[in-house]
């Protein structure tokens, strides 16, 4: 004899709550990835295995923007590490391994982007660790560029060493002079010892040196052109 289909049995479950919660999780995410636009150039969250391996989790958009690479080509490739500069390899590991003891890091290294520009990044990486695994799970990141104010760095420290070369080849004598008429010397070049016999150290090191090699004609002078120049 033939079966007849008299009906169906099933469960009806309530799951409102659930999904209040995964729509929670949603909106939080979001909101997250639209801060992290706005105070970073780009945002990422890792997840961590047993082994130590990286898994990348989700990061901005902001970093194909910057980099030119998609996520999946970067990960073909053999993750982050293949964007940074060469000669920054031994900072990205040390940022790493920093993170995978438990330990916040920031670090700046210069990653190479597919139009091989370099850029100056300022990376910081907050690891989440699990108790019960006994192990950091997640790695939370933001980078931001600072390539301008490494320029800017780079610019200063080469003005400095040309200053400094032209104060070496001069007896040139640096000075600041305090609100009180008292003439503090914070820089003497080292030709100086041709012009008065005095090594920098000796003239920096004697707080009354200024006042006992003056003229004495020459000191009033000197006191009241040292509170003109104060007074501007």
């Amino acid at each position: 004899q033939g079966h007849q289909f008299i009906g169906i049995f099933g469960i009806i479950r309530d799951i409102t709550e659930r999904k209040i919660v995964e729509r929670a999780l949603q909106a939080s995410e979001d909101r997250f990835r639209k801060i992290s636009e706005l105070i970073s150039d780009y945002a990422y969250v890792f997840n961590i295995d047993e082994e130590g391996n990286w898994k990348q989790e989700w990061v901005t958009d902001a970093f194909i923007r910057i980099t030119g690479y998609t996520l999946e080509e970067v990960d073909a490739r053999g993750g982050w590490g293949w964007l940074i500069h060469p000669e920054d390899h031994a900072i990205f590991e040390q940022h790493q391994q920093l993170l995978l003891a438990g330990t916040k890091a920031i670090n700046e290294y210069r990653i190479v982007t597919r139009h091989q520009d370099i850029f100056w990044l300022r990376d910081y990486g907050n690891p989440v660790w699990s108790e019960p695994l006994g192990r950091v799970v997640q790695v939370f990141g933001a980078a931001q560029d600072i390539f301008e104010r490494k320029q800017a760095e780079l610019q200063m420290q080469q003005l400095w060493q040309r200053l400094k070369f032209l104060l070496t080849v001069s007896p040139t004598v640096i000075y600041t002079a305090s609100p009180g008429q008292e003439l503090h010397l914070s820089f003497v070049s080292e030709n100086v010892q041709k012009l008065l016999g005095y090594t920098p150290y000796d003239v920096l090191d004697d707080v009354s040196f200024w006042k006992t090699h003056i003229h004495v004609d020459d000191v009033q002078r000197v006191l009241e052109e040292i509170a003109r120049v104060g007074e501007t």
